[in-house]
């Protein structure tokens, strides 16, 4: 179902003129409401709830009372719905979708129409670098380690920088406990029987299990330390074996995690954290020969990530604390692309390298009982190296280099002031940016929370903010040859003269709530973008396909979030949530692709008395969506329904089962020769799985 004219005129009519006119007289607004607080009588801070977040602010504040919107997925909700990674964890947010990588696996986040590039990911409040191709896989970051994952939508860049322009994820992990603790998760999953597990000459077994997690940590006197561990696996599906084309592909992906702490004292800490994960994938497929025959083909991908980070803190005073981390990164993206599986070679290899150096402080200081102050500056240098090597025999191989050494270097200052007052906080930050390639440039924001009692025995929090973003094309969108002509009939190629990216972004919305009882909230966004950098066709005069990345003239994005949470009759839990999502290119009169007008879900919880576990389901909708720049493709809707079942043995086992995928929404079987299919719906069918949980 594409958008209904009446609502398209409803949205235009209510936030279009309304707030692309009032969006300075907003900022104006919000700054003279402030000043008069400043002649009111002195009044306690409003009470703060334990359910502490930092993403909306870089501090610690209330979830509930913050001024910036904040969504969380909670330890307890990743481990009631068994969610695997992040990926999947992040669905659990209102309007929040998952864009497929280009050309390989794994998937990236969509918040309020804007994704990949334009969505920041943070581990533990530090950046993570993308791939080559696409933006950061969130199916490599296993679950296992989350201790929760805070949304901010919208822009963020006055606190973030260009790349938060439509939001930040910050996946915090699990800190170690007093004393010694572990973890250990087994899960196999079962699929429908006309989805064969083909295997692999990588040697995936499709008996083994699918999903391996190991955590163990401990915390003794000064010292703390932390080991996670997780392994995930499926062999590929072949629905119809008489072709040569399978489905889905051979995956593995690996993942291991080191955390150490120490305290220095009372006031002082420092902490080291080394990461390192690997993703195999092997894609097979056919070409087709002169003689009408198909030649089996493959294509494999291996991305290796390392990651280290050595942070230190101190609180010289009960009011002030100053931080600062240094982070290293490399990813290693490297392709095979169509590899006879036959020959002793691998007929053409393409790898990427991209590495990140960082380092970032803030300082976090009371001036006076009303206010919060932050300033903090950040350097970063990025680098990126793409070469490739084609082999005719094992003794005629062709080296070249596509990319050499290209960098991005820039330095960052931010401040921000947080003001409360009485029952309004208000906050005002700025972020300046440099950079020798696009000079100089600052992001304003402003954040205004209002506490009210207008219903007797209620919370009602209304929420307002306004911002500018600021994004430098990156080095993949610049530098990087993403050529596929080989297998996929396309090329993708960067362009040096890009332009930054700037937007205007707006929200309001209220939340009503009643203790632990219900609580109902509403939020309008919009965002204006100019020089949406997406990949645009360009002619060839062949059958071969050929894009370039270059910016769009503007695009708006505008919408509308309704979300509520009910609990009832002691036992019962109940979520519903629907979101619509307009982008549009203004200057086409065009949609954005791949971004679904209406998305739906409800989840649905249940707690067996005397301690017999819970069951817990999730009905989700993605609404239609466009699947290329002209509009002549769309993606239709569909409907997945999940359930689950949590059962505790003793109080170190725990026992589930599910099904994913209930109503058995899938893609339609590949076949050899086929040309694109426009479906977004699961690879896989209905699905059970079984797991075994330890811990003590």
């Amino acid at each position: 179902m594409l958008p209904d004219p009446l609502l398209e005129l409803v949205i235009t009519a209510v936030m279009t003129t309304s707030m692309r006119r009032g969006l300075w007289v907003g900022l104006f607004l919000v700054t003279a409401i402030s000043q008069s607080f400043a002649q009111d009588t002195a009044n306690e801070s409003a009470m703060r709830l334990d359910d502490m977040v930092v993403t909306g602010t870089r501090t610690p504040k209330s979830l509930k009372e913050g001024p910036v919107k904040t969504e969380v997925v909670s330890e307890s909700e990743i481990r009631e719905r068994r969610l695997r990674n992040a990926a999947e964890a992040l669905l659990e947010i209102p309007g929040v979708t998952l864009m497929n990588a280009t050309g390989k696996t794994g998937q990236s986040a969509v918040l309020q129409g804007l994704g990949g590039d334009h969505v920041l990911v943070l581990i533990d409040g530090a950046p993570i670098l993308q791939n080559s191709s696409a933006g950061v896989d969130l199916t490599q970051i296993s679950a296992n380690d989350i201790h929760r994952i805070e949304v901010v939508k919208g822009g963020a860049s006055a606190l973030y920088g260009g790349q938060a322009m439509g939001g930040v994820i910050n996946i915090i992990t699990k800190r170690p406990k007093d004393g010694f603790s572990y973890e250990l998760d087994l899960m196999k999953e079962f699929f429908p029987a006309d989805e064969t597990r083909a295997g692999t000459r990588r040697s995936v077994d499709p008996s083994a299990p699918n999903q391996v997690k190991g955590l163990a940590s401990a915390r003794r006197g000064q010292n703390a330390w932390k080991v996670s561990l997780s392994r995930q696996a499926e062999a590929s599906i072949d629905r119809d074996p008489g072709t040569v084309t399978r489905d889905t592909p051979d995956l593995e992906k690996n993942q291991v995690g080191l955390f150490y702490e120490r305290e220095l004292g009372e006031r002082r800490k420092v902490n080291f954290e080394a990461g390192y994960a690997d993703e195999s994938a092997t894609t097979y497929f056919a070409r087709l020969q002169p003689n009408a025959s198909y030649l089996p083909v493959e294509n494999r991908g291996d991305i290796k990530r390392l990651r280290a980070r050595a942070g230190y803190q101190v609180s010289p005073s009960e009011s002030s604390t100053f931080s600062v981390y240094v982070l290293g990164e490399r990813v290693d993206d490297k392709l095979d692309m169509e590899d006879d599986p036959t020959t002793a070679v691998v007929e053409s290899s393409k790898s990427a390298i991209l590495d990140r150096q960082r380092v970032e402080m803030q300082w976090d200081f009371n001036p006076t009982d009303e206010h919060v102050v932050s300033v903090g500056a950040v350097a970063e240098k990025q680098t990126l190296d793409q070469r490739n090597r084609t082999a005719i025999d094992a003794t005629t191989v062709y080296d070249s280099v596509e990319v050499a050494g290209r960098s991005q270097d820039s330095i960052e200052i931010f401040a921000q002031d947080d003001w409360i007052r009485d029952r309004h906080e208000i906050i005002t930050g700025a972020r300046l940016t440099h950079d020798p390639a696009f000079g100089m440039h600052i992001d304003p924001k402003v954040n205004w929370l209002h506490q009210a009692d207008w219903i007797d025995g209620h919370t009602t929090s209304v929420r307002a903010s306004v911002g500018t973003g600021f994004r430098r094309p990156n080095l993949k969108e610049r530098y990087y040859l993403l050529d596929h002509r080989s297998f996929a009939g396309y090329v993708v190629y960067g362009d040096e003269n890009l332009r930054p990216e700037e937007s205007v972004s707006a929200q309001v919305g209220i939340e009503i709530a009643r203790g632990q009882d219900y609580s109902a909230n509403g939020n309008l966004f919009y965002n204006r973008v100019g020089g949406l950098i997406t990949t645009t066709e360009i002619a060839t005069g062949t059958s071969e396909r050929a894009f370039r990345f270059a910016n769009l003239d503007r695009v708006q994005i505008q919408g509308f979030e309704l979300a509520g949470a009910w609990k009832f009759a002691s036992a019962w839990r109940l979520s519903p949530s629907f979101v619509y999502t307009r982008a549009r290119d203004e200057g086409t009169g065009l949609y954005v692709p791949n971004r679904p007008f209406y998305l739906g879900q409800l989840n649905l919880f249940y707690e067996f008395a005397g301690e017999r576990g819970n069951l817990n389901a999730t009905w989700r909708y993605n609404g239609d969506a466009y699947a290329d720049i002209a509009n002549t493709e769309a993606y239709a809707g569909y409907s997945v329904l999940d359930l689950r079942y949590n059962r505790p043995i003793n109080r170190n086992l725990e026992v589930y089962l599910g099904v994913r995928n209930l109503l058995d929404e899938r893609r339609a079987t590949m076949v050899d020769g086929t040309a694109q299919v426009y479906d977004l719906r699961p690879a896989t069918g209905r699905t059970l799985f079984l797991g075994l949980n330890f811990e003590g």
